[in-house]
This record gives structure tokens, sequence and C-alpha cells, in this order.
């Protein structure tokens, strides 16, 4: 643990390791079905925490591009 990190807070994910997941989600060349789309896009308007928000956007996002 460094020597800020407080033993309450979870470690960081690098965002780069995030974008890096969403991206190759959206490389396999799947769409979400429509109702599981909903349900993401569902999911992220309630989410509060951001990286989730973050990584739920990027997953209908990356499904949009595919």
């Amino acid at each position: 643990m460094s020597e800020n990190a407080s033993p309450d807070m979870p470690t960081p994910i690098p965002i780069t390791l995030i974008e890096d997941t969403a991206r190759a989600d959206g490389a396999g060349g799947d769409r979400l079905p429509a109702d599981d789309r909903e349900g993401v896009r569902r999911a992220r308007d309630q989410e509060q925490n951001w990286i989730a928000r973050f990584v739920l956007t990027e997953i209908d996002r990356t499904d949009d591009v595919v």
C-alpha cells in the first residue's frame, strides 16, 4: 500500500487497463441483444461509481461501433 493510500479505499485500477478491456470487449464482433443493451444503459444511468459508469458507457459505446 502506498504511503498516501487509505486502508478504507480500494486499490485503484489503471485507466489504461479499463480502456483496453472495453476496447477488447468490442473487438469480438458480437452485438449485445437489445434487452441486454437496454439493461446496460439503465445500469449506467443509475450507477453512482464513476469507474463503473465509465465501463458501462464504454460497453454501450463499443457496441455501437461493432
